[in-house]
């Protein structure tokens, strides 16, 4: 089950290509071992198992464990095909070199360097100084210096500026003489100097870097749950109450690395009871706060690093619900889809067959479409254009289509997105639809699922997809919730109750329709592709809507039947 449950997310979710916006590391920690076999995982306490069994990770095997090479083998691959540069391993000084060794608890990294894939990522150490596994003295000090070395001398390891990185929790442990030990070793090694990074604002003067393992607001003030948007806007900041972390804790002329928070739950361990926000997080929403990491990078590239480091908890603190790992509540990895859209939105993401067939890569030529006056018939204030598109495909017809206020836009250029603008104040929608050979038969190779990339979006909006033969035409929309991979099943597109047969269909489409209120709103879509689909992500409309909907959808069936029409309408006439 294992190797099949992993199989299927390769199959489905291929590696990124293209040059990534940021370089995003997530923090590892490997509570998750037992020094006997067949026994539960350390840190995985009744609460966990029992209360939260979603969180167990889809290799934990009902021990909730992660601690072989093998295991290892896999994350690796799942982190870096979907973008993810670096492990930092939680790493704990356990008295002497010998035990700290032996500790399980250390056993992440242990497997990561026996890895046979391990030139995939690379990895950095956090060193975390605190009680119970505190380092004691300088002698102490030193050892953990000589010990950890060898870690730093290999090609894997994360440099900045070209040397090597370690990062401490505890950034009040370390010492002027524990600092010079550290370059002492480093030089003798023939490794260059170190560089430190401090879990914590304020640091001294021997901390080259800033940066978080987590910010948790209400840490301490009992278990109160808030929005999962509560925690982002504590760590990004808004306009109201939150000035931000990233804000608050740069500009001390150490360069800063953001952290982004991949939720917050620590119920399961009461350590101690705390606020918590995991609830209503979603892929979408990690991947929005990742985007805002980003945009801050963007905005402050003199307080940021030059290698755009961003630091994401975590990869699989479950216990504290800080994690991205495909679990058993997540077993199709959509967290990772979310990120990977991110870090890597450029087109020409590998689509390998059977198991994925391309429609569609924007940028296979250029227009720019635009429909500046409402709508009173159905067709009209439609401008559209006819192109080659991707494999097989005969044509891609876009059109645009303005239902109220100033202006929509669709646009594209080669290598581009295509990019849909809303303007201020504005309703309208973009629709592309396809027909060829490409579309004629979806279900191939048990594919049964549309897979939409969409690079950047508000957090507002309706995806429609919809399909026609010679006997139905039928449709399905959900709520865009911002940048991500967005999945639709074939059997959700049934909104009319059609019953379309996906092997032998005549065309397929899609769409985004918005409204814009304060500001304009852009959509920037990458790519199409048919896949063996994980679960359908579909949105119902509202009662009230329903006639609207049925409406729309008969004005389409109507039109598109019309001689020389070649494109099909937006069904949906819901207004956000």
């Amino acid at each position: 089950m294992l190797i099949v449950s992993l199989a299927f997310i390769a199959l489905a979710i291929a590696t990124p290509a293209g040059a990534a916006t940021a370089k995003v590391g997530a923090y590892y920690f490997e509570g998750w071992y037992h020094d006997a076999p067949g026994l539960i995982a350390a840190f995985a306490n009744a609460e966990l198992r029992n209360d939260f069994p979603e969180r167990e990770p889809i290799w934990g095997g009902g021990l909730w464990r992660g601690d072989t090479v093998e295991i290892m083998e896999q994350q690796i691959d799942l982190a870096a095909d979907h973008g993810i540069a670096f492990f930092s391993f939680d790493w704990y000084w356990n008295g002497s070199e010998a035990a700290t060794v032996n500790d399980g608890i250390n056993s992440g990294l242990a497997n990561f360097m026996l890895a046979s894939n391990r030139d995939r990522m690379e990895f950095n150490i956090n060193i975390v100084d605190v009680d119970p596994t505190p380092i004691s003295s300088d002698t102490e000090w030193q050892q953990v210096a000589d010990l950890l070395m060898p870690y730093l001398a290999d090609s894997q390891y994360l440099r900045v500026g070209g040397d090597p990185m370690v990062t401490n929790f505890n950034a009040a442990g370390m010492t002027q003489t524990n600092y010079n030990y550290f370059q002492q070793a480093a030089a003798a090694a023939g490794i260059g100097p170190v560089k430190f990074a401090a879990n914590v604002a304020g640091a001294s003067s021997l901390y080259s870097h800033v940066t978080r393992y987590n910010a948790v607001p209400g840490w301490g003030a009992g278990e109160t749950e808030f929005p999962y948007q509560s925690l982002t806007e504590y760590v990004e900041g808004n306009d109201t109450w939150a000035p931000g972390i990233w804000n608050t804790e740069s500009g001390t002329g150490q360069a800063y690395i953001p952290t982004i928070m991949a939720g917050w739950d620590a119920r399961p361990w009461n350590t101690p009871p705390s606020w918590y926000f995991n609830p209503t997080r979603t892929p979408a929403s990690v991947a929005a706060h990742l985007q805002k990491a980003i945009d801050w990078i963007d905005a402050n590239p003199t307080l940021a690093t030059p290698e755009r480091l961003v630091m994401l908890y975590a990869w699989n603190e479950f216990g504290e619900g800080g994690y991205i790992a495909p679990t058993v509540g997540d077993p199709d990895g959509l967290f990772l889809d979310a990120i990977r859209g991110v870090i890597n939105p450029t087109t020409g993401r590998p689509c390998t067959g059977p198991g994925c067939a391309l429609i569609d890569q924007f940028g296979s030529g250029s227009f720019s479409l635009t429909a500046d006056s409402p709508w009173v018939r159905a067709v009209d204030a439609v401008n559209e254009t006819l192109l080659p598109s991707g494999p097989g495909i005969e044509s891609r017809v876009t059109e645009v289509r303005l239902e109220s206020g100033n202006e929509v836009r669709a646009t594209t250029s080669p290598g581009a997105p295509l990019t849909v603008t809303i303007e201020q104040g504005s309703l309208g929608s973009a629709t592309v639809t396809y027909t060829g050979s490409a579309v004629s038969d979806l279900t191939g190779a048990g594919r049964s699922h549309f897979e939409i990339t969409i690079d950047e979006a508000p957090t507002a909006g309706l995806l429609f997809a919809f399909a026609e033969n010679a006997q139905a035409w039928d449709y399905t929309q959900l709520s865009i919730t911002g940048p991500g991979i967005y999945q639709i099943s074939f059997s959700a597109l049934d909104a009319l109750g059609g019953g379309i047969d996906f092997s032998s269909l005549a065309a397929v489409g899609f769409g985004i329709r918005a409204q814009a209120f304060g500001t304009a709103r852009t959509f920037r879509m990458s790519d199409i592709r048919t896949v063996i689909g994980g679960s359908s992500a579909t949105a119902a409309p509202e009662p009230a809507s329903w006639m609207m909907l049925l409406l729309g959808a008969l004005a389409s069936w109507v039109m598109r039947r019309r001689p020389g029409r070649r494109s099909a309408l937006t069904a949906s006439s819901r207004r956000r």
